[in-house]
């Protein structure tokens, strides 16, 4: 019986360990027209063709791990590092400014293998924002770290065995405020730096 489970135990390790994939993958981060609607989508990429990458607010890189689940269902969890910069008008209305922010992004999905060469996938993702030092005038950032969660839903086309070309959306569950105080005045200005990005990437299965 002790033989059995042991055989059991090795089979079943030997069965998941086959299924795992391995990988590391870069993306680029573009501006999103708003909701995750196809309409949205198709205009977002429309956008990026045409005008030649137009709307490149920043990139990230980082890993994953695909953990097949027989042979269509598969887990996915991912660690990534995020930069990226954005524009706010002031009150004012006359003022632009650029903030940039990082972040360590853990994003967590559930996909499907629709043929050897397409999957797609949705899931969760948590950010954790780390401190920044933006600053302009006599404005500068509260910085602070803070944990916000979002979601994401995308398409992986799969070549030569061990690339893969990535489309992703990524939206927010909850807003993230920013603020920068006034050193001379005490005035502070809120922004929201919780915002939505069309991913392009590529990744590489090791």
């Amino acid at each position: 019986m002790k033989n059995y489970f042991l055989l059991l135990f090795a089979f079943t390790t030997i069965s998941v360990f086959s299924q795992l994939e391995f990988g590391i993958k870069g993306n680029a981060l573009y501006a999103t027209s708003g909701e995750l609607t196809f309409k949205n989508l198709n205009n977002d990429v429309s956008d990026i063709i045409d005008n030649k990458g137009e709307g490149f607010k920043g990139y990230n890189v980082g890993a994953f791990v695909k953990i097949g689940i027989g042979k269509v269902l598969f887990i996915m969890p991912e660690a990534y590092y995020t930069t990226f910069k954005d524009e706010y008008v002031l009150p004012d209305n006359t003022t632009v400014v650029s903030i940039k922010s990082n972040r360590a992004d853990i994003p967590l999905s559930l996909g499907l293998n629709l043929t050897k060469y397409f999957e797609i996938y949705g899931g969760a993702m948590g950010s954790y924002y780390l401190p920044t030092e933006n600053q302009w005038d006599d404005f500068k950032e509260n910085a602070q770290s803070e944990m916000t969660f979002g979601y994401q839903v995308g398409l992986t086309v799969n070549l030569l065995s061990s690339i893969k070309i990535s489309l992703r959306y990524e939206g927010p569950f909850d807003e993230k405020q920013t603020s920068f105080i006034n050193d001379t005045t005490n005035e502070t200005i809120n922004f929201d730096q919780r915002i939505s990005f069309l991913h392009v990437g590529v990744g590489l299965k090791l």
